[in-house]
């Protein structure tokens, strides 16, 4: 805005010379009339100019030197008593210039400096009351302000592009700013759930159970809704990695894991508690119910052939024990305590079984 300014200042102090010296050249005028004409029209743009780039609001010092460009205006109108056209011309195009910035606010702040500098200048000088102007200064006046006009339109269009360019600049960098929003929040989500996953087996690991069980428990106590636990062990599962190596001992993990979760509901959550043992968290599901889908993935699991090399294949069995609230427990330690000693009462009985919790006394 600086430098676009000051390029129309300086053609506008031109024309202005050329303007008022064409109507001061027929009238007998002391020196310090046209030094003054000179400095106003030659000097005072660059001057403006470089006070605007060094000040510490640019914008802020180019609004007060727009004001200032009026408040001269009317001093030199007054000065010269008020001359039709050069006061047309060049009141029209300063304050068409300034309402192009700032609206109807512009205009009437216009209007105010060039008031203030007519009345300067009356103060000094008097009223002085002189319309007319030769036909050259006229022709030159039409001039000018065709100029003006032409002037205002090339720079109303260039700040119409600036805006666009802005706009668009700013529409590319909030559609960038989203797709990294995006991206960042895809990776958070891919990280929480590498943090909550267990890299074997895919299901949830025992920070994830910590942090939901309590949860579920709360909102089941609240709705009046029972709350199970399956705690599975697979049997033998030393002798597996034994006899058949760990790679073999981690496909039969795996192979309970997928099972697991292919046989449960929705809202269901199996965890890999640690280990071969898996816990399954049942909202919404009475006892009988859960000691039901205990058995069928006891049932399911002896039947699967699982292969663990080229042409070698095994069988595994599994231990299961069995809680739900509010029956075996209200909180979360309670229950956990109570299916875990169900498992060891199914594993201490020969395993390959389910076996219910006790109520505690």
């Amino acid at each position: 805005m600086l430098r676009l300014n000051h390029r129309v200042r300086v053609l506008m102090g031109a024309m202005f010379l050329v303007t008022i010296g064409s109507h001061l050249y027929a009238q007998v005028q002391p020196p310090e009339v046209w030094l003054s004409l000179l400095a106003c029209c030659l000097v005072y743009p660059h001057l403006v100019y470089q006070i605007g780039q060094r000040a510490p609001q640019p914008m802020r010092a180019e609004t007060a030197a727009m004001g200032l460009d009026l408040w001269i205006l009317g001093m030199w109108l007054a000065f010269l008593g008020y001359p039709l056209w050069i006061g047309y011309v060049s009141a029209l195009g300063l304050c068409v210039g300034f309402s192009a910035y700032f609206a109807w606010k512009g205009l009437i702040s216009a209007a105010l400096a060039l008031v203030a500098g007519m009345g300067s200048a009356t103060l000094i000088w008097g009223v002085r009351l002189s319309p007319d102007t030769n036909p050259y200064t006229t022709a030159l006046c039409m001039a000018q302000l065709a100029i003006c006009l032409l002037l205002v339109a090339v720079g109303s269009k260039q700040r119409a592009a600036e805006l666009k360019a802005t706009r668009k600049r700013l529409s590319e960098n909030e559609q960038a700013l989203q797709r990294q929003l995006s991206e960042i929040q895809s990776l958070q989500h891919q990280l929480t759930e590498q943090a909550n996953r267990d890299p074997l087996t895919g299901t949830y690991n025992r920070r994830y159970l910590d942090a939901t069980l309590p949860r579920e428990l709360a909102r089941c106590w609240r709705d009046g809704l029972p709350l199970s636990l399956i705690l599975i062990d697979i049997d033998h599962f030393k002798r597996v990695n034994d006899t058949f190596g760990h790679p073999a001992g981690d496909e039969v993990i795996r192979s309970l894991a997928g099972l697991l979760q292919a046989q449960s509901r929705e809202g269901d959550v199996v965890c890999r508690h640690g280990g071969e043992e898996f816990l399954v968290m049942l909202p919404n599901m009475a006892h009988d119910a859960a000691v039901a889908r205990a058995e069928r993935f006891r049932l399911a699991f002896a039947d699967f052939v699982i292969p663990v090399a080229t042409d070698q294949t095994l069988r595994a069995t599994l231990s299961a024990g069995v809680a739900t609230t509010p029956t075996h427990g209200n909180d979360q330690s309670t229950l956990l305590r109570n299916v875990d000693d169900a498992l060891y009462r199914a594993k201490k009985m020969g395993r390959n079984r389910v076996m219910s919790a006790e109520p505690p006394p």
